[in-house]
């Protein structure tokens, strides 16, 4: 127990308000049911602990039935193994019982919008509803990448075996392989390697049947929270030879000082990542913002990274309570603009969003949003307002001139808060959502003209001085500098990210060697050499039909007469319609 609550998966778990730890303890408890009712020799007068085996995975499904589903052959490993007894009438009524009870939480999802603002999407009416909400339809674009392949799946799995020998130290995973082997050899502890090597393949490889991600550092980061119920079975694997030692007198002394010696290494290694006292980086990027906004403004908040964070410190923690905060995309957060169900599909939420902003400009009160206002696109549907970018917001306003803000203090708190990134002081964890943060202060740095030690050393900084040196100073050759610092520093982000920053790249190049002058001939037969290898595996990598790298990478290989090249790229985006594929001239 202490083993597994001293963790590093199980003390960083602990520490967020999510659905993991809480799934842990309901599928071992599930497990350990089942497990006693495969020992079973009869089965009337153990009808209690049917209903609450029943109970105990139906809470479990109330709680993350994705998850449990893929433990469903380990559980039916004990049902298949004392069927004599589990196969009947009385079993199947009992346990459909508990299982009833514990799929009722679901029945909330009717009157949860009666009790609460904070729910996902619109609220669930019928039976339809129902469904598509606890199905994850939401969901479903992103559960399934389009560039997922057996490729991917041995990254993660890479991902998930360092975690198996890392999680209780290597000497519990060597124990848990010795007893794989001596039961295997021996063919004893079967009833046990079996349920136990399912429990550990649920969500470590199973897990792909129905999730396939990108590999990117968020889904990294989400993989690495999945794996409570995993990591137990694994642990209970562990115990076979530990078992067999404690048996012999002369070891057991020794044996039992080794056993408690690892939960406090444990213990040791694990307590300074995890003691997040002093980390502040959220309550410093929300005071960032919050003291930036003049009185009674309203904040349109936007993604994971920020609604989040914003969300918490205002109405938790009720920082600038005389502000209006809502989501742009009208998840999760109160004062919902309009239904993403029905609205999105009819076209109906440009105008409920349009419509919120202007009544709150004609009653004097200022409209910000982070980042440009979702669902409106510079070529076919412009956003019609004005807008000033203050880098970590915006302002929106009906008329010129702009609004004159103070920015001055902000400007101050951006620079402390990137001293304080460099300096290190906060805690690296979920990186993903940290990173992008940081990027909108560096965005907002570059925006009041001040430099700053970020843009030289962090990647998605370095990109955006890049982006920055592109178009406002036609600084093209400082500009590609940090380009390649930044691509070269961006590991493990989305490809489609990648491939969005290796064309901004490509295009920046391209315009040094249109420079370039007639004499210059091998420079630039240099320079194309080398922008088609950085960006040509780039293209490759996203393989997505509406790539617009691609398209470019071809062009400039056929140009340059790099015919394997141009042929790698017609055969990856063969599968694409004729007018996505790159053809030759």
């Amino acid at each position: 127990t202490f083993t597994y609550g001293l963790s590093t998966f199980s003390w960083s778990s602990a520490q967020f308000v999510e659905v993991y730890p809480l799934h842990t303890f309901l599928m071992t408890l599930t497990f350990f049911l089942f497990q006693q009712l495969s020992t079973l020799s009869e089965i009337r007068s153990h009808l209690n602990l049917v209903f609450f085996s029943g109970l105990a995975l139906g809470l479990s499904l109330s709680n993350h039935y994705p998850l449990v589903v893929l433990t469903f052959p380990a559980i039916a490993f004990f049902v298949f193994s004392n069927r004599e007894v589990l196969v009947s009438r009385s079993v199947f009524i009992r346990m459909g019982m508990g299982l009833s009870l514990g799929i009722l939480p679901y029945g909330y999802l009717f009157f949860a919008d009666r009790f609460s603002d904070y729910i996902f999407s619109s609220s669930v009416k019928t039976f339809s509803d129902f469904f598509e909400y606890v199905l994850r339809k939401e969901y479903a674009q992103n559960d399934r990448s389009k560039v997922f392949s057996i490729f991917e799946f041995f990254q993660y799995s890479g991902e998930g075996f360092k975690m198996m020998v890392t999680a209780f130290t290597p000497v519990v995973f060597l124990s848990s392989l010795l007893f794989v082997v001596d039961s295997i050899r021996n063919k004893l502890y079967l009833n046990r390697l079996i349920p136990l090597s399912l429990g550990v393949s649920s969500s470590f490889f199973l897990l792909f049947l129905f999730w396939q991600p990108d590999y990117y550092l968020l889904a990294i980061e989400l993989y690495q929270s999945f794996h409570g119920f995993a990591l137990g079975c694994l642990l209970m694997l562990s115990l076979g030879p530990i078992e067999q030692l404690l048996t012999r007198p002369r070891l057991k002394k020794a044996v039992s000082v080794g056993l408690f010696s690892i939960p406090l290494v444990l213990l040791v290694s694990n307590f300074k990542p995890n003691d997040r006292r002093s980390d502040t980086f959220t309550s410093d990027y929300a005071d960032i913002i919050f003291q930036s906004l003049p009185q009674k403004s309203v904040l349109l908040v936007k993604g994971d990274a920020d609604a989040g964070v914003l969300a918490y410190y205002h109405f938790l923690e009720k920082r600038r309570p005389d502000i209006k905060l809502t989501s742009q995309v009208a998840a999760l957060l109160p004062n919902k603009l309009f239904d993403r169900k029905f609205d999105i599909q009819q076209n109906n939420h440009q105008v409920a969003l349009l419509n919120f902003i202007s009544a709150n400009l004609s009653v004097q009160k200022p409209v910000f949003s982070i980042g440009p206002v979702e669902y409106f696109s510079p070529t076919r549907t412009p956003f019609p307002l004005l807008t000033k970018d203050y880098g970590l917001f915006r302002e929106i306003f009906e008329d010129e001139p702009a609004p004159k803000r103070d920015v001055s203090i902000a400007t101050q708190k951006e620079i402390v808060f990137l001293d304080n990134v460099l300096k290190a002081p906060y805690e690296p964890n979920f990186v993903h959502y940290r990173d992008r943060l940081i990027g909108h202060v560096c965005h907002s740095l570059l925006i009041s003209g001040v430099d700053h030690p970020a843009f030289k050393i962090i990647p998605r900084c370095q990109i955006l001085k890049a982006q920055w040196l592109h178009v406002e100073k036609k600084d093209y050759q400082s500009a590609d500098s940090l380009f390649l610092l930044g691509l070269e520093g961006l590991k493990n982000r989305q490809n489609s990210e990648v491939s969005d920053l290796a064309k901004d790249f490509f295009l920046n190049r391209m315009k040094i060697i249109s420079l370039l002058s007639d004499s210059e001939k091998e420079e630039r037969q240099r320079l194309v050499r080398e922008t088609v290898d950085i960006t040509l595996p780039i293209a490759l990598n996203f393989p997505v039909c509406k790539s617009n790298l691609a398209t470019k990478v071809y062009d400039l290989s056929v140009k340059a007469g790099f015919v394997q090249e141009a042929q790698e790229l017609r055969t990856t985006f063969s599968h694409c319609p004729i007018e996505a594929v790159p053809t030759p001239d």
